[in-house]
C-alpha cells in the first residue's frame, strides 16, 4: 500500500516545481494535488511554467490511465504514506486513488500503516475519513493532509507574587514610558502592618505526548530568588509592612520607599533636594538644582541640574544639560532625550528620541530607539555595547563611540570618591561644633530658649548631612560591584554610521571613513574591530 516509486517521484515534482505542499482542507472535502495543479495552468501567464505544469499533469494522467503491468494486479491498487514530524508534534496523510480496476484505501488500511509507523496518539478519525471520502470523490492525490496532533506540554507557571495594592513598577514603566503618569495617579501609601501581596507558588505544569505517544516533558515554574526590603515582612507567605510607604517593584526586587511627591514643576535656585526614598516630579524641573534620592521620576523636562539616584531615574520629558547637567544613577536611566548633559549609570541608558553632543557612560548598554533613537556628537562609553537607529551626522559633527571598556566607569568612580570626602570633611566639622555647644552646655535644657531653637535647627541640619553621606557612600559601593568588564560588547547601527565618528571595541580602534548601512562593529583578537552587515 506504500507509495510506488514513480508516484513518489511525481508527487516530488509537484512540490517543487509547482509549489503544491499540502491539500487544503475546504469544509467537506480536501483539495485534489491534480486539481490544483489544473488551476495553476490556467493562473500561469508564464508559458515556459505552463508547459511545464502541463507536461507534469500529463505524466500524472498517463500513470493512472495505465493498469499494472499483467499479473500485478494488486499495483493497481490505491497507495499511502503517513509522514510524521520530526519532533512528532505532527503526523500527515497522503492517499493516492487506484489505476485502472483497482481498489480504494480504506480506513482499516490506514490505521494498520499507522500502527506500523507508531502513530499511536491523537489520531483524528473524522479527518481520516474525509482525506479518504475526498480521495474517493475526486479520484484525485490528497496530499499531506493532518491526521493527527499531540498534546503539547503545559509549561508550569513560575512563583511571583500577587499585590494586594497599587505598586510602582519600574520594569513596566522602562517597557512603556507612556504607562508612567497613570501609574503615578494610582500610587497608594501603604501604612505599617498591612498585607501587600500575597505569594503564588509555582506549578510543575502537564506532561504532554508526541503522536508516537512519547512523553514530552513538562518545564516546572520557576521558584525566582525574591530581593524582599528589610522595610517588609514575609509571614506565611504574605508580605506585610513594617513600615508607612510605597511598594516599588524592579525585577526581583520587592521594595518599601517612603515618597516626596510634587505634583507641579520645580524652579530651582542653587537648591538642593535630599530625601532617602522615591522622589516624584510632575512637571519639569529647571535648575540650577541637586536632586538625589532612592528612585527618580520626572514627567517633564530637566534643565540645568544635578541629580543622583542610586536607582532607576526617569526623565520623560528630556534633559537639556547646557553644558551643565549631570545625571549619576546606580541603576537604569530613561529619557526621551538628552543634549549638552553627562550622563553616567550602573545599568542600561535607554534614549527614545536623539542623544546630542552628550557625554555618556554606562557600566550595561546604550540603546536608543531603532526607529527615531540617533546618536550625534559627544562621547559615548557603553561596556556592554551600543545598540542605535543612527551614529554620528552627515554634517561632520564628530561623535566617539566606545564598548567592552570599563575605564571610565573607573574614572566617574573617582570623581564621585572625592565628592563623598568634600562631605564627609564638612560632615565632621558640623559634627565637631554639635559636640562642642553641647560640651559648653551639658545639655540643650541648659541653654538659653533663643540658643535652643537655633541648635535643633543645627542638629537637623548635621542628621540631614548624615543621611546625604550614608547614601553617597552606598551610591560609591553599587559603582564599585559594577566595575566588571563584558565579553561580548559590539556596536549596532539599524540605519546609518556617517564618516567623523571614532568606534573603539576593546583594544581594537577606527575611523569611519564613509557611509555605511545597517551594521553591526565587534572585535576580533587577530583581526581588530570588524564591520559586518546586520
Amino acid at each position: 500500500m506504500r507509495l510506488p516509486e514513480q508516484i513518489r517521484k511525481l508527487i516530488g515534482l509537484a512540490q517543487v516545481e509547482a509549489g503544491i505542499l499540502a491539500s487544503r482542507n475546504e469544509g467537506d472535502t480536501f483539495s485534489g494535488l491534480l486539481e490544483t495543479l489544473d488551476k495553476k495552468i490556467k493562473a500561469t501567464e508564464d508559458f515556459k511554467k505552463k508547459q511545464e505544469f502541463k507536461q507534469l499533469l500529463g505524466e500524472f494522467k498517463m500513470y493512472f490511465s495505465t493498469p499494472a503491468p499483467k499479473g500485478k494486479y494488486e499495483d493497481n491498487n490505491g497507495t499511502l504514506n503517513i509522514t510524521v514530524h520530526s519532533n512528532g508534534e505532527k503526523a500527515f496523510l497522503t492517499l493516492v486513488p487506484p489505476r485502472e480496476n483497482g481498489r480504494y484505501v480504506t480506513l482499516n488500511n490506514v490505521l494498520a500503516y499507522a500502527k506500523e509507523k507508531g502513530v499511536s496518539h491523537g489520531l483524528d478519525f473524522q479527518q481520516i475519513n474525509k482525506v479518504i471520502e475526498s480521495c474517493q470523490k475526486k479520484k484525485d492525490i490528497i496530499l499531506m493532509a493532518l491526521i493527527a496532533k499531540g498534546e503539547q506540554p503545559q509549561q508550569g507557571s513560575s512563583a511571583s507574587y500577587k499585590f494586594a495594592v497599587s505598586i510602582v513598577d519600574f520594569d513596566t514603566i522602562i517597557a512603556n514610558p507612556a504607562s508612567t503618569k497613570s501609574i503615578i495617579k494610582k500610587i497608594v501609601r501603604v501604612k505599617k502592618g498591612m498585607t501587600i501581596a500575597q505569594y503564588l507558588p509555582e506549578k510543575e505544569g502537564i506532561n504532554g505526548f508526541s503522536v508516537t505517544g512519547k512523553k514530552i516533558d513538562a518545564q516546572r515554574g520557576e521558584v525566582p530568588d525574591f530581593l524582599i526590603s528589610e522595610k517588609i515582612k514575609c509571614d506565611n507567605g504574605k508580605l506585610v509592612s513594617l513600615e508607612d510607604g510605597v511598594v516599588i517593584k524592579k525585577g526581583r526586587r520587592i521594595l518599601l520607599e517612603d515618597i516626596y511627591h510634587i505634583d507641579h514643576s520645580i524652579e530651582g535656585n542653587s537648591k538642593k533636594l535630599f530625601f532617602n526614598g522615591l522622589i516624584v516630579v510632575e512637571g519639569d524641573v529647571r535648575g540650577p538644582i541637586e536632586i538625589a534620592g532612592e528612585f527618580i521620576v520626572i514627567t517633564g523636562k530637566l534643565h540645568i541640574g544635578t541629580i543622583f539616584s542610586s536607582n532607576d531615574t526617569i526623565i520623560l520629558g528630556g534633559i537639556f544639560g547646557k553644558k551643565q547637567t549631570s545625571v549619576f544613577s546606580n541603576g537604569r536611566v530613561l529619557s526621551f532625550s538628552a543634549s549638552d548633559c553627562s550622563i553616567k549609570a550602573n545599568e542600561d541608558i535607554l534614549i527614545a528620541n536623539n542623544l546630542c553632543n552628550a557625554n555618556v557612560t554606562t557600566a550595561s548598554k546604550l540603546i536608543t530607539s531603532p526607529q527615531m533613537g540617533t546618536i550625534i556628537g559627544g562621547s559615548i562609553h557603553a561596556m556592554k555595547g551600543i545598540d542605535t537607529k543612527s551614529l554620528g551626522v552627515s554634517f561632520g559633527m564628530y561623535t566617539e563611540a566606545s564598548v567592552g571598556n570599563n575605564s571610565t566607569i573607573k574614572e566617574c568612580h573617582e570623581s564621585l570618591k572625592d565628592r563623598l570626602n568634600s562631605l564627609e570633611e564638612i560632615y565632621c566639622k558640623m559634627k565637631k561644633k554639635k559636640e562642642n555647644i553641647l560640651w559648653k552646655y551639658s545639655s540643650i535644657n541648659k541653654m538659653p530658649l533663643d540658643k535652643q531653637d537655633m541648635f535643633i535647627e543645627f542638629d537637623q541640619r548635621v542628621r540631614k548631612l548624615e543621611d546625604e553621606l550614608r547614601y553617597f557612600e552606598r551610591f560609591l559601593h553599587g559603582i564599585e560591584v559594577h566595575e566588571e568588564g563584558s565579553s561580548d560588547a559590539s556596536i549596532k547601527v539599524h540605519k546609518s554610521i556617517y564618516p567623523h565618528v571614532r568606534v573603539e571595541v576593546y583594544q581594537g580602534v577606527k575611523e569611519i571613513e564613509e557611509e555605511m548601512e545597517s551594521v553591526i562593529i565587534g572585535y576580533n583578537t587577530n583581526q581588530g574591530v570588524i564591520i559586518k552587515g546586520l
